[in-house]
């Protein structure tokens, strides 16, 4: 009977480590900064998490999108910046005030200029341990421009992904 409960329980508990992935965020979910957005795609839910960096004035400036980009769970961030951006330039990923990142845009469509950049170990970890993003680029009528984006509760939301 007690070998039995104690199967019981590590068949529970291995579950536990392997379904919560699944389940583990919802849309609209807050992880304090960031914000979960679900979405069935072919049958597939997908799901990312994202935070926009707002003007005094609530105008969006910049928005930080992260998610799975391909089949091996490999987590990628994707940085849409408004139009009117030095494209050749590219965008700059700092954390803490440490570049992490150099990203070229990718392209740019009617809601803005898209950068995607995958999350090596090394960027996860840094964007994991700091406390500010800070996003960077040229804007063509403004000249460079900085945008700050805060790491509260992304350890926690890259985790749920």
């Amino acid at each position: 009977m007690k070998k039995t409960k104690i199967l019981s329980l590590t068949a529970i508990l291995s579950l536990a480590t392997v379904i919560p992935n699944a389940y583990a965020i919802k849309d609209g979910e807050k992880f304090k900064d960031w914000t979960a957005q679900c979405k069935k795609i072919e049958k597939k839910e997908i799901c990312t998490i994202s935070q926009p960096s707002l003007s005094k004035d609530k105008k969006l400036q910049t928005v930080v999108v992260i998610g799975k980009i391909n089949k091996a769970n490999k987590l990628g961030a994707r940085v849409i910046t408004p139009l009117l951006v030095d494209l050749r330039s590219g965008l700059k990923l700092a954390v803490d005030g440490k570049d992490v990142a150099h990203i070229p845009y990718d392209y740019c469509d009617n809601f803005g200029c898209n950068a995607s950049v995958l999350l090596n170990d090394n960027i996860s970890g840094k964007l994991k341990k700091g406390s500010k993003l800070k996003v960077s680029f040229i804007d063509m009528t403004k000249g460079k421009v900085s945008y700050p984006i805060s790491l509260s509760g992304i350890t926690k939301a890259m985790e749920a992904l």
